[in-house]
């Protein structure tokens, strides 16, 4: 039986390189299409942050994440926020400066579930309050008028 290249003798994976996944449904809700590009990116590094069990467990900072992306300490605060109004993330613990331990917020990923609670993907509930949001279907009437 021949097995292919990441695999062992039992034919199971060796498990080499990590990945990260977007769905097709994910990225096509209207809660993703209202998300900004700095937003987007913070989720791709809020769901790098993740392997398989330990949502809820999450830590990433304001200033982390700013270094991470490459931006200002205040859009990545702007692209958390946005994140958790869309539904996408949420946060388990909040982190402050005022502890004696000082830690960033934990952070849970709506995608996947946490514990024994199954996934509660609050981002597919999101709708747009008005017609100026940035979805695809405003882009494509918007696109056709000219």
């Amino acid at each position: 039986m021949s097995r292919g290249k990441g695999t062992n003798q039992r034919g199971r994976s060796k498990g080499e390189a990590r990945h990260i996944r977007h769905y097709d449904y994910e990225l096509v809700s209207p809660a993703y299409r209202a998300l900004p590009c700095v937003a987007r990116a913070l989720y791709t590094e809020i769901k790098r942050l993740h392997n398989g069990t330990n949502n809820g467990q999450l830590f990433l900072s304001e200033r982390m994440a700013a270094q991470m992306l490459g931006v200002t300490q205040n859009t990545a605060r702007k692209g958390f926020s946005q994140l958790q109004e869309k539904g996408f993330i949420r946060a388990n613990c909040k982190g402050a400066f005022s502890w004696k331990k000082r830690h960033a917020t934990t952070w849970i990923i709506t995608e996947y579930p946490v514990g024994d609670t199954p996934p509660t993907r609050d981002y597919q509930k999101w709708k747009p309050e008005s017609e100026n949001q940035n979805t695809d279907a405003n882009f494509k009437s918007n696109s056709i008028k000219k």
